[in-house]
């Protein structure tokens, strides 16, 4: 009987821990680009000296872990010419601490701006990265890393008018000559495995051991070499299908009172049990 509580017990954490994941889907179906995730349980088995486990009942289900779900999300028009969605495999790549900033990060949450100095930038103030393509496209691989994008917005400015265009290229009026000049192009980067990225709030992830280096170490662009199409005036929705959510949060409550009245049942028995022996 008291193994029956221990084992409840473990049911009531490791339900609790769903919910909680449920719930931060749910609270996310707005959020752009971001990805729902799913809790991972597994059993709990009882040691034995014997080694054997034909008699050995467990001792109840631990969180093995959360599982992010990398399916693609449904784009969003927003009429924002800079907004920025990927519809394939890759990440934006970011950083944080102005243009001598030395953490990047990556997102799939495309909104993007020009901030008052130029700059392509995310809500937080963080910085995109891309290419200076004036001198002709991006070569496959890259040949150096990306550079934080900045349109120039002085009285020398040589361009005016910028555009940003299908797969990130950012465009300028050339004020010599007229023409409308390919200027920069937004970096994409990818890498081994997805589930390996550490979140770190505001939708952006970070590299880690786990996820490894990324696929090419200087990235790639739209469309090339594996990496997902950008698509300019629109964002990326959240994957999470609230049907789903729905359903799993159903089972999660069950499951969790059926874990609540195993603690009653076998509370109850023990009760029988003292009772008896007066």
């Amino acid at each position: 009987m008291i193994g029956s509580l221990y084992t409840a017990i473990s049911g009531l954490g490791a339900n609790t821990s769903a919910m909680t994941v449920v719930g931060d889907n749910i609270a996310n179906v707005s959020t752009p680009g971001f990805k729902s995730s799913t809790t991972l349980f597994a059993n709990i088995m009882n040691e034995s000296l014997g080694g054997g486990s034909a008699i050995n009942p467990g001792a109840g289900v631990a969180v093995a872990g959360i599982s992010e779900q990398w399916n693609q999300g449904s784009l969003e028009p927003t009429g924002n010419p800079t907004d920025l969605a990927i519809s394939g495999r890759g990440f934006f790549q970011v950083r944080d601490g102005g243009p001598a900033g030395t953490d990047l990060y990556y997102t799939r949450a495309g909104n993007f701006s020009f901030d008052a100095n130029g700059y392509l930038a995310n809500p937080e103030g963080l910085l995109v990265q891309g290419y200076d393509i004036s001198a002709g496209p991006v070569a496959t691989p890259p040949a150096a890393v990306p550079v934080t994008i900045q349109v120039d917005l002085t009285a020398a400015a040589t361009h005016r008018n910028y555009s940003m265009e299908q797969d990130g290229i950012i465009t300028g009026i050339n004020i010599a000559t007229g023409n409308r000049d390919n200027l920069w192009q937004v970096s994409l980067y990818d890498f081994p495995n997805l589930q390996g990225l550490t979140k770190k709030g505001g939708n952006l992830y970070e590299q880690s051991v786990g996820s490894g280096t990324p696929l090419v170490a200087t990235g790639g662009v739209s469309g090339v070499a594996g990496m997902g199409k950008i698509n300019t005036g629109n964002v990326e929705k959240s994957n999470v299908d609230l049907a789903t959510e729905f359903t799993k949060l159903i089972v999660t409550q069950k499951a969790f009172q059926a874990n609540a009245k195993v603690i009653t049942t076998s509370d109850e028995i023990l009760t029988a049990l003292i009772q008896a022996k007066r």
